[in-house]
């Protein structure tokens, strides 16, 4: 049940006396204590269970902030990133192989080249020569 501020604040008078019950307090405190204990131990097995190459990302993360916005917005940014990646990455391989055909023209031609032809027309000049 929560206490009821009243709208105008003016009128309340100061504070004269606090009774502190330290059984309620002590109380209270070991309900605090296995809260937080129950919610540390759902965040370990997240942390623990999302990682990158073995590494807790997510405790890093969570050095830096324990902003809600800041968590969710880094997470759609992160869905997004994950939906652009494998493009970019089908991308960049391959601009390498042009990249390496610019540098190495011949290298494409043994890659790619269709030697079906050139084959059959050198064994026939080899036979050619071995029956001469």
């Amino acid at each position: 049940m929560t206490n009821q501020l009243p709208e105008d604040r003016t009128n309340i008078g100061p504070i004269t006396s606090f009774k502190f019950d330290s059984n309620s307090a002590a109380f209270a405190k070991k309900e605090l204590e296995l809260q937080i204990e129950a919610l540390q131990i759902r965040i370990d097995n997240i942390i623990s269970r999302f990682t990158v190459d073995g590494n807790p990302v997510i405790a890093v993360l969570l050095n830096l902030t324990h902003n809600k916005e800041e968590l969710l917005g880094l997470s759609k940014g992160l869905g997004r990133v994950a939906e652009l990646i494998g493009p970019l990455d089908e991308l960049v391989k391959r601009k390498e192989v042009i990249d390496l055909a610019e540098k190495d023209p011949s290298w494409l031609a043994w890659a790619f080249g269709n030697f079906d032809n050139q084959v059959d027309e050198a064994i026939d000049k080899f036979l050619s020569n071995q029956e001469s």
